[in-house]
């Protein structure tokens, strides 16, 4: 340490640089290997290479591969000739130097690797040195915003300061009672406003084929961007965004909102900090990861290997919950009907390791174009807590907790356009979810019987006066309007100031 800085010479390892280099142009099939570790290197300001002739040998060493060449020397040169670079690097014979100088190929992923370490240890050094320069002239609070600023930024791309997660947490907001625990706040609201999912919290969807997990993200992304919010969606199992963008501007979301806060992507290779980092900004609120399986096979994870599942969350999903977004990953369930409804396929890690809620979706009538499908949704996992007593207990499988319905009514009959709603369950319901067709039942005839009797006493039957007199809550009664216009019972006219009014047709066998 000296009086004026507190390292004489930031780390490096100029062998460490010198090999990457060489190994890149010697054998080109080591280059992605090198680049998960180095990224662009683009920007000579933020280079993980100490000398910067190496970040302009490796960005040209980069530019020649991307246009499918092999990098060798000759190649590399003339690209570095191009750029007007190629005296500052130390011309031809430097470029061959690094090329004959290599110990061997099969390291260029741990050469790479220590080029990145040290690079993260310098930025420690610097960050050391602006605290001290901080401190000396007593500005405590700017030293404590480069700490700060600092830890963010390595946060955005995945990466705490190094020894950063083992420092003691500050538990006084917790003791001082002005520390907020996360409330389930984002995506689709149920009639009576909950939501399922919490910000800066990983959840999963869950449920066989066509169960509505597409719908109930979509739904999702649509509140968040209706109320101002940004999202991403990734979808590793379709590269087209239009079925998706069908579904927002479906849902009501308007295309200027869809254009400047939805962020959509395809990806056919594994991810990059570098990439993450830039969807990442604006943070959204919400972040879908649409086919988790297929997402983590890309990254060359086993989904049945907890080290498989561990790796995907660390690559993916802690760099989003870290900028506040709620992680929502759809995924599918057990093929064995006995275990459906435990976790999501692959290893139990995958659900073990949730932060958030596991929300499972069993379907009861298909979904479809001109169709009204409905499936139940359960929570089989809430790590906060604050979901399950919204919900009723599955008496058949503990830890189920059955949340309400999911309907999206297609058939345009009583309304214009598609109704997606997430109906809440009946208040001191003490049936079996698999009890709700008969309860259904029982309610529509009771519906039925307020409008008849509405009719018969010369009064109007709209939606005020049969939820009036109906004697079950408002959203079951919605329910049984819509099953009863659906089904020939009742016809629905207009009525005065915009009511819709109902007149019984037949009556139900």
């Amino acid at each position: 340490m000296t009086d004026d800085g507190l390292f004489k010479e930031p780390p490096h390892d100029l062998a460490a640089e010198r090999n990457t280099l060489g190994a890149m142009m010697l054998a080109e099939n080591v280059i992605p290997d090198v680049y998960e570790h180095l990224g662009d290197q683009n920007d000579e300001r933020r280079t993980a290479f100490y000398r910067p002739a190496h970040q302009m040998i490796y960005s040209a060493i980069m530019g020649v591969f991307d246009r499918g060449a092999k990098p060798d020397p000759t190649l590399v040169a003339d690209e570095l000739t191009k750029r007007g670079q190629l005296a500052r690097t130390g011309g031809a014979p430097y470029l061959y130097g690094l090329y004959e100088g290599v110990p061997t190929v099969t390291n260029a992923g741990k050469y790479a690797e220590i080029v990145a370490e040290v690079h993260r240890a310098r930025q420690v050094v610097e960050l050391a040195e602006r605290i001290d320069q901080a401190a000396r002239k007593g500005l405590v609070d700017t030293a404590r915003q480069f700490v700060a600023d600092w830890t963010d930024a390595q946060r955005a791309t995945g990466k705490a300061a190094p020894g950063q997660s083992w420092r003691p947490v500050d538990l006084g907001p917790i003791l001082r009672g002005d520390h907020e625990r996360p409330a389930p706040s984002v995506g689709l609201a149920r009639s009576d406003g909950l939501r399922l999912l919490y910000p800066g919290k990983e959840h999963t969807v869950m449920g066989a084929m066509e169960s509505g997990k597409s719908w109930f993200s979509t739904a999702s992304c649509a509140a968040e961007l209706t109320a101002g919010h940004h999202v991403l969606y990734v979808h590793f199992e379709e590269a087209d965004p239009t079925d998706t963008v069908e579904r927002l501007r479906t849902l009501g979301v308007q295309d200027h909102v869809i254009a400047e806060r939805f962020r959509f992507v395809g990806p056919d290779e594994p991810v990059r900090a570098e990439f993450l980092a830039e969807l990442l900004s604006p943070a959204p609120s919400l972040v879908v990861l649409d086919g988790v399986n297929e997402a983590m096979a890309m990254h060359g994870q086993a989904i049945r290997e907890e080290d498989g599942a561990a790796a995907f969350r660390r690559l993916l999903v802690k760099p989003c919950t870290a900028v506040g977004a709620a992680v929502l990953g759809a995924d599918h369930v057990v093929k064995d009907r006995e275990r459906q409804g435990l976790g999501p396929l692959g290893s139990v890690h995958k659900g073990n390791g949730l932060s958030g809620s596991l929300v499972l979706l069993e379907n009861a009538e298909p979904f479809g174009r001109g169709q009204r499908g409905r499936s139940y949704v359960f929570i089989t996992k809430d790590r906060p807590g604050y979901l399950r007593g919204a919900g009723r207990a599955d008496t058949k499988t503990p830890g189920k907790t059955f949340m309400g319905s999911l309907v999206v009514d297609d058939t345009r009959t009583q309304y214009s356009y598609l109704d997606l709603a997430f109906w809440a369950p009946a208040p001191k319901d003490d049936q079996d979810p698999g009890e709700l067709k008969s309860k259904d039942a029982k309610d529509d005839e009771r519906v039925l019987d307020v409008i008849r009797e509405l009719i018969a006493a010369g009064e109007t039957a709209n939606k005020r006066t049969v939820r009036a007199r109906s004697g079950i809550s408002s959203p079951r009664t919605d329910a049984a309007l819509t099953r009863l216009g659906l089904d020939g019972y009742i016809r629905i006219e207009p009525g005065a100031k915009n009511a819709t009014n109902f007149i019984p047709i037949q009556e139900i066998s």
